[in-house]
Order: structure tokens, then sequence, then C-alpha cells
């Protein structure tokens, strides 16, 4: 079951494995019928649109009849892999579902925080809205010191999985952009101190911490970047393999897919 994006509804799915390239986790989606046709181009179309709104990294579908060539041409634009049985039916099926894998492309999102807006709160439930906040702005504890910066409450937010999301959301791209965000929370922000959970609050100059954070809002720029690997096969012994380099943003990349993993990695530098 995976939680659609546009409503968190769970929806069925055949078969779902859960990788990583790298520190970059991936998802591959698989769908199946027994018809007794072909499939055709609507139930293609079908399952595209399904896992439009599903976190899927990769679309694979299976049909026991085979596919009508108008529906491979319809599944190959979209870049989702279709088998039949017969493709399968190999003394190295392995190596009949890894050379249909000629291509990969690799998607990296960057979120560049930029400054943060804050709603305070006093005492008396007063409420005011700080603007354009450099990442330097020091956040203080109940004692008035520094605490934390607005730049570090962004690492710890990121690191507890809080832009996630936001990640998720912008991976549906599929074309190289750079965006606004604008990444919101909706709980106040606490630090822990001697076992314990403390608000943080907003000091202004010399005056007393008076004002707790209610919630924040992080403002910056999101880079979405996607490149090209195109895979080579091989296969030395009985091991059977594939690797490729190919360049998203500044970054060159090896990637190497063996015995059901895939590898993505820093290409070495050429050296004469």
């Amino acid at each position: 079951m995976l939680p659609s994006i546009s409503t968190g509804e769970l929806r069925e799915v055949d078969v779902v494995i859960h990788a990583s390239a790298g520190p970059y986790p991936f998802l591959i989606g698989i769908e199946a019928t027994a018809r007794k046709r072909p499939a055709d181009t609507p139930w293609v179309e079908q399952m595209i649109a399904k896992h439009e709104d599903l976190p899927t990294s990769k679309l694979v579908l299976v049909c026991e009849a085979g596919f009508t060539a108008n529906a491979r041409c319809r599944a190959g634009r979209a870049q989702v892999v279709v088998l039949a049985p017969e493709e399968l039916d190999t003394a190295d099926p392995q190596q009949a579902v890894l050379a249909r894998l000629v291509t990969l492309w690799p998607k990296f999102v960057t979120l560049k925080a930029e400054q943060a807006q804050l709603l305070l709160r006093d005492a008396d439930g007063r409420t005011r809205v700080v603007p354009d906040l450099g990442l330097d702005t020091a956040l203080c504890g109940d004692s008035g010191d520094p605490t934390i910066t607005l730049g570090e409450l962004v690492v710890a937010s990121a690191e507890q999985g809080h832009l996630l999301p936001l990640v998720e959301e912008l991976r549906r791209l599929d074309h190289d952009a750079q965006l606004a965000f604008f990444a919101r929370g909706d709980q106040p922000p606490k630090i822990r101190r001697d076992g314990v959970e403390r608000p943080l609050y907003f000091q202004d100059g010399d005056r007393p911490a008076e004002w707790t954070v209610e919630k924040t809002q992080i403002e910056g720029l999101a880079v979405v970047e996607i490149g090209e690997i195109p895979l080579t096969h091989r296969r030395l012994g009985e091991i059977a393999f594939a690797y490729g380099t190919g360049r998203v943003g500044d970054q060159n990349l090896m990637a190497v897919v063996n015995d059901g993993k895939l590898t993505i990695r820093p290409a070495p530098s050429s050296t004469s």
C-alpha cells in the first residue's frame, strides 16, 4: 500500500521494491495483469496516471498476454518498463530484466535556505510576525542565552525528515528547475535541555526574551537537476552487470547495476 501524494489515501500496488542509490532512496512499483489479450494503451495510461500520484521512482508493467505495439510505444515515451512472461522464459531471467534497463535518469533535489520568517507570541497572547531574518539569527532558551541559530534549526529540521514532503513533491518534476520554496513549521520548535524539551524565544536587541517562537517559515531556492546515464551491459563469467557514466548538474556520476542492486557514486576523475 502506497500513499497518494495528493490525498494521502492508501493505494494498492502489486509489488513494491524499496532501494537506494547512494544517499538517495528510490521506489520501484510493479503492476501486473493476467488478461487474455495483450495490454492496450488505455491500461498502460491508467497505470501511468495512477503512479504519477504515488511516490514511485520507476514503474514496471507486466501482462501475461504481452502488450500491443501502441501500448509499448506509450510506455516507452513515459520511460515505463513493460514485460511479458515470454521475455522472462530464459535461462537467466534476471539478465532479461536487466537488459531492459538501458538508461538511468538520476534526479537530485537541493534546498538552499536563504532566510526565515517567525510567528511570535508573548505571555499575554499577543502575536507578531518578524520577516526576512538571516540564518545567522540566534534564538534563545528560557534563560535568555543564545541557544541555536535559524540555520542550525533548518539543518535539524531536515535531519528529522520535516522537509521530505517538499522534496518528494519537487521530485515529481520531469525537468531541471530552480524554484522559490517556502517550508512552514506549524508546531513550535523545541530545544532539548537536561532531558526536557523547552521552547525557543526571539530576543530584540537587549530586551528580555519575552516572545515565544510559535511557527517558522523557511524561504529559499529549490534546485532540481536531472541527468542521463546510458548503460552498457556486460557479463563476467556468471555475473551479469551494467554500468555507465553521466552528469547531473556539475557532478560526474558513475552507475553500476549488479545482482539487483544499483549504486551511483561520483565518477573517478580522469588522470593523464
